[in-house]
């Protein structure tokens, strides 16, 4: 018996997971799973478990052994205020509850978690940090200065600066997203990129370029590959894309991961790479040796 893949989502707005729904609801091993359907099984409790589970055999079987791709990046405001949070409307707890579920499959595209907490979701700061290994590993990132609290910080060292928020990933030339939240507090500067910008996206081990400005450039593949495996470690995702310039010299600089992959399912190569990366997961046989979960939270 070949391993199932479950898609788990919680935005019908997101792309790659309605793609999926539209085009792979009828695979034989394919099986695709709302958040919803996870929430039913939830009970308030008291402090400080604030949550529990109780899982049906079923859901239970769904996720242990299957290939997961977990889509749940936002959860439905309409659970997260339903009553289930008693101590306090945090969806950080629905993720918590979730991840026995979740760390119950053979593997898992995306972390658990909210914004900033989920690996797959860091701010640019962060993302910088851990791709070039705080500055040590020869993976190129922005120069960045922050300014806590409400302190200007000193951007005399960054050339040609421009003001971000630290979850814009992909506004470049423009920022379009710095809520006035942090536009006056806790300002984040960075270096406008320099050269022209390219996107690779991932799925499993098959990866492909598109380019913003439409003209296709001449990419060092080594660069690439090597961005793309750290990208895959530090960001707890085997599918997802990354935003790169190519600068003068042939230089690769990285400047954000993203796992909602809006950008590859609007590119021409999208519909046969994610047929055949949804193929080939399938035909991986499911392992002898199995999981021992139970659904109870300790």
């Amino acid at each position: 018996m070949n391993k199932p893949i479950v898609f788990l989502r919680s935005d019908p707005e997101d792309a790659f997971s309605g793609y999926v729904w539209e085009h792979f609801a009828h695979h034989p091993a394919v099986k695709l799973v709302e958040f919803e359907e996870i929430a039913r099984h939830l009970q308030p409790t008291p402090w400080p478990q604030v949550v529990t589970a109780s899982y049906p055999d079923d859901l239970i079987d769904t996720f242990r052994d299957a290939h997961v791709i977990n889509r749940v990046f936002n959860i439905d405001p309409d659970i997260v205020q339903s009553g289930l949070l008693a101590h306090g409307p945090h969806e950080l707890w629905l993720h918590v509850i979730t991840q026995p579920l979740l760390n119950s499959a053979a593997s898992l595209a995306h972390d658990m978690g909210t914004r900033g907490v989920s690996r797959s979701l860091p701010p640019l700061n962060t993302q910088w940090l851990s791709m070039s290994d705080a500055g040590r590993n020869g993976i190129k990132v922005p120069h960045f200065v922050f300014g806590f609290g409400g302190a200007d910080p000193d951007v005399s060292g960054v050339q040609n600066s421009m003001q971000k928020s630290i979850w814009s990933y992909f506004d470049w030339k423009v920022e379009r997203h710095l809520p006035r939240a942090e536009k006056g507090w806790h300002k984040f500067f960075v270096e406008s990129p320099a050269g022209e910008p390219v996107i690779c996206h991932y799925l499993g081990a098959h990866t492909w370029q598109t380019f913003p400005r439409g003209q296709a450039l001449d990419l060092d593949e080594e660069q690439m590959a090597s961005i793309i495996a750290r990208a895959r470690i530090c960001f707890a995702s085997s599918i997802g894309e990354v935003l790169l310039y190519l600068e003068e010299g042939g230089q690769l600089r990285f400047h954000a991961f993203s796992p909602h992959l809006s950008a590859a399912v609007q590119s021409e190569a999208f519909p046969q790479t994610v047929e055949r990366w949804i193929e080939e997961m399938a035909s991986i046989p499911v392992s002898t040796a199995r999981h021992h979960w139970s659904p109870e939270i300790a």
